[in-house]
């Protein structure tokens, strides 16, 4: 292994020096355009739509990064995880599996409640935590928008939002196929053809596949962990009879199989012989405190199910989108609506315990007691399964009003509706077993209501103040009912909860063209994050609900391009005053209300409150017709103002030592500093085909794992290479993901460990190691 990585490092620093000629870097978002047969190489210009009218890039006065079609097959972008490693300012946390995606931007990294950042799909919301990471097939391009985007998009885009923007069937008729081997059995397909049906009707249909076997096995019953098995497919049907009218109609389906997630419990440090009612001491004896180690390729958890029928655990969904949008133009004005409705049911069935006792003979290394009825007895198999069946139904309404004039006010309004319902049944444990745990079906349900615009008036050429608002109304309800009568009827208790929640998120931008290319803006928003509940009944009434989040984010910035646009340079510094964030509280045993008796008493409440300062540097530059380098660099500072974690209060107590106070420490999952770097070189080869090879390297500084900032990972650097051989139809392309196979954890979760208690060993999840493969496509 040592020689390997050897001979890596010398054919990565050799690549370095040929692709970079030693040159410094600049920063860029969007990749460098082809040399033109003039000979003159300049960035490309990129429209995009980021504040829901169509502008140059570098005339939009928000920080974002907009990642062509070609970028994304250049850089081999397949999903979130992918998009992280190029996309300045964002970050992605696979916390544990297939229904827990995490995408960051400047450093709103939630553990509670919804996501912070707002996926979105040619602009149709998509919820969930489990729907954000789709297969990037048939896109135009991306666009990655950072800071609060609550004025325009709604739905949580409390941090920024992404937008996933789908190729527009073409006049002509084209198609595409290309395959995929690699590593650890990776093979993938993908196809697609589009085309005109009439002189009114377009088409675009596509399909893909995609298998693989996975980095890690269990070395208990040496099964496949984190494999998974992608297929779907797409059509899209474009109407235009008039020059004024047009209806776009898009159709999607995926069918996921995944793995049980590559993650393990690193148990407590100091003795992991600690167990709940065990000998006082202090309470670092009983967390993990330091670096979260990287996994073995064999790791101890279950693959096969003892419990329930049988099978793999892991995760199976299918999904199913489909979205209208109308567009028509009258006179200086523009009507459009987009309609959406989406499916998604999904069945995931984990390794609760991540210990051997789900094994044939049970479990046979427990060390502490337990109560007759209350939990499973040392012995017997299948101790902690967690299973759930879930459905998801979307429904959207959008009508957006805008103007199409050159004067110099232009303004737009619209109006939003949104019906969200998902229909969770839980499952614990077999039949036999219904004693022990127990978990209600649970439905939640949610509408909402909003209205939004904005207006934009240039007072001179070069001066433009844009203000923009929405508001909007939400109901929540939430219903739980038991599933089992032997089970805990604290928790098996019926529950029904409702709550409406109102806001406005309002924005204001000013912005400062000095000359062509030379851009300078200031803003400042309000962004928020809707509320929920609580359902436990070992809360007081007043603790059944939390509130939304809210934020105040000042930023100032510009864009800049230099030598006749060989060089371009962006740069935003910004300011987040963060309140109300949803963290962890608990009741202490003591203070349980009247009636109540099971230990499940901690719940979401609004405690906490973060400061978050940042610089973002992003471009690109030229140094001839060959050789170009894009890259970013950006500094946060994210820090809690007031947070005092509640959650630990009792096993505190109990020791005699006081609650923690996290005041001025790191906001988990949010590096300091992180660094994106890539130098590319292309040159004609013979014939019509050209050579191309990449670097795309990423370094993120160390990260801590829960806000006590005892538990983290180090810093961590991954380089991918790409060498490509291309021409108009033909193209093969060698790559290397994780070149220096750099093993650092991506996500660990607070974990009670089953075997001995202890009380928040780190369950880590693994990180996608090296791999190596090939491509090979056709298109016409």
């Amino acid at each position: 292994m040592l020689h390997y990585r050897n001979k890596c490092f010398l054919m990565l620093s050799a690549a370095a020096g040929v692709l970079t000629f030693g040159m410094p870097a600049a920063a860029q978002e969007s990749e460098p355009s082809r040399p033109t047969q003039s000979g003159v190489t300049a960035v490309s210009d990129i429209l995009v739509t980021a504040r829901r009218r169509e502008e140059s890039l570098q005339d939009t006065p928000l920080a974002i990064a907009a990642v062509t079609s070609e970028e994304l097959k250049s850089a081999r972008v397949e999903r979130l995880a992918d998009l992280a490693k190029i996309a300045p300012g964002l970050s992605f946390t696979p916390l544990f599996g297939a229904q827990n995606q995490l995408p960051i931007i400047r450093g709103a990294a939630q553990t509670y409640g919804q996501l912070n950042v707002g996926v979105f799909l040619d602009g149709v919301y998509l919820s969930g935590k489990a729907g954000v990471d789709i297969e990037m097939a048939d896109l135009e391009r991306i666009e990655v928008v950072r800071g609060p985007q609550s004025a325009l998009y709604g739905q949580n885009t409390f941090a920024g939002a992404i937008n996933y923007i789908s190729a527009r069937p073409s006049a002509e008729l084209k198609g595409h196929v290309e395959g995929t081997v690699g590593d650890n059995g990776l093979r993938k397909l993908t196809a697609g053809v589009s085309g005109p049906i009439t002189d009114t009707l377009r088409f675009s249909a596509g399909a893909y596949g995609r298998e693989f076997d996975g980095w890690y096995v269990s070395a208990i019953d040496g099964g496949k962990v984190d494999y998974s098995q992608t297929y779907g497919g797409m059509l899209t049907l474009d109407y235009a009879p008039t020059d004024r009218f047009s209806a776009i109609l898009r159709l999607t389906a995926s069918d996921e199989d995944s793995g049980q997630p590559a993650s393990e419990v690193q148990r407590t440090n100091a003795y992991p012989g600690a167990v709940a009612g065990g000998p006082a001491g202090t309470i670092r004896n009983q967390l993990y405190e330091g670096e979260i180690q990287p996994l073995g390729r064999r790791i101890n958890v279950n693959t096969k199910r003892t419990t329930f029928e049988v099978g793999d655990y892991g995760t199976r969904q299918d999904t199913f989108r489909a979205s209208l949008d109308l567009n028509y133009d009258f006179d200086g004005v523009s009507l459009k609506s987009i309609t959406a409705y989406a499916k998604r049911n999904a069945e995931f069935t984990y390794d609760g315990d991540n210990t051997i006792c789900d094994r044939a003979g049970g479990c046979t290394n427990f060390g502490y007691p337990f109560a007759p009825g209350s939990l499973i007895p040392v012995g017997t198999s299948g101790f902690a399964t967690s299973s759930a069946e879930e459905t998801y139904t979307d429904f959207s309404q959008e009508l957006r009003l805008s103007s199409n004039g050159d004067g110099p006010l232009s303004w737009l309004m619209g109006a939003y509706y949104y019906d969200g319902d998902s229909n969770v049944i839980q499952r614990s444990l077999a039949a036999a077993t219904a004693g022990a745990f127990g978990f209600p079906n649970i439905v939640n349900t949610t509408k909402s209501w909003s209205v939004f615009g904005s207006a934009s008036y240039a007072f001179t050429d070069k001066l433009t103040a844009t203000l923009e608002a929405r508001y909007q109304k939400e109901e929540q309800t939430y219903h739980q009912a038991p599933t089992r009568a032997g089970s805990d009827a604290a928790s098996q208790f019926r529950t029904d909860l409702e709550k409406d929640f109102e806001f406005t998120t309002p924005r204001l931008i000013v912005d400062y063209k000095i000359q062509p290319g030379k851009m300078i803006y200031a803003s400042v928003a309000r962004g928020v994050k809707t509320g929920g509940f609580n359902p436990n009944l070992n809360i007081f009434p007043d603790q059944r609900t939390f509130e939304p989040e809210t934020s105040w984010n000042y930023e100032v910035g510009g864009k800049f391009d230099w030598m006749n646009r060989r060089l371009r340079t962006n740069v935003a510094l910004f300011h987040t005053d963060w309140s109300d964030q949803q963290a962890a509280c608990q009741n202490p045993a003591s203070a349980f209300p009247p009636g109540t008796t099971s230990t499940q008493r901690t719940y979401t409440c609004n405690v906490a409150e973060a400061k978050v300062t940042g610089l973002e540097m992003d471009g690109s530059f030229y140094l001839n017709d060959y050789l170009s380098i894009v890259g970013s660099y950006a500094w946060t500072r994210a820090r809690y103002e007031k947070f005092a974690d509640a959650s630990l209060d009792g096993t505190l107590a109990a020791l005699g030592l006081p609650a923690w106070d996290f005041d001025g420490r790191h906001l988990p999952y949010v590096p300091d500093h992180k660094i994106t770097l890539s130098p590319r070189f292309e040159m004609a080869a013979w014939g019509d085909y050209r050579f191309e090879g990449r670097l795309d390297v990423q370094h993120q500084s160390k990260t801590y794992v829960r806000a006590d900032n005892m538990q983290y990972f180090g810093a961590k650097t991954t380089v991918d290479l790409r060498l490509a051989l291309r021409s108009d139809a033909l193209s093969y392309q060698f790559f290397i993901n994780n070149l220096l196979d750099d093993d650092t954890p991506t996500a660990a979760v607070r974990f009670y460990d089953s075997t001995n208690f202890s009380v928040a060993s780190p369950l880590v999840t693994g990180a996608d190691r090296r791999m190596m493969g090939v491509s090979l496509g056709y298109q016409f």
